[in-house]
């Protein structure tokens, strides 16, 4: 069992109660999904600080393990909605494409035997 000096132990709880405050301020702009492990990680968050008051350390290091994890769905979460969103960008960029060839063919600019628009058409 590792065990934590006071000021050690202050500083921790200094560090949670900022990151639990800049919580707070994201929680506007996030999801239902994403609200509900904010909500779990801020309640761990001040299950963290009420330990680090009555000193149970083996606790207190669960707690650290269940709060980072929380945080790492988190970031996961986030990162596919970044990659959701360029899917989606760069699916929109192929239809413009394509309709655009589709128009040009119509109008007898392109000639549907080019392989690149062929390729584009499928």
């Amino acid at each position: 069992m590792i065990t934590y000096s006071n000021n050690h132990l202050r500083y921790q709880k200094i560090q949670i109660q900022a990151k639990c405050t800049n919580l707070k301020f994201k929680m506007s702009r996030v999801t239902v999904k994403e609200k509900i492990v904010l909500i779990k990680v801020y309640q761990t968050q001040t299950m963290l600080i009420t330990q680090i008051k009555r000193n149970k350390i083996q606790r207190f290091q669960n707690l650290i393990i269940h709060y980072s994890n929380s945080l790492q769905f988190l970031t996961k979460i986030q990162r596919m909605r970044r990659e959701k969103k360029q899917q989606i960008k760069q699916i929109r960029i192929k239809k413009i494409i394509r309709n655009l060839i589709i128009n040009l063919i119509k109008s007898n600019i392109i000639i549907k035997s080019n392989i690149k628009t062929k390729k584009i058409l499928n």
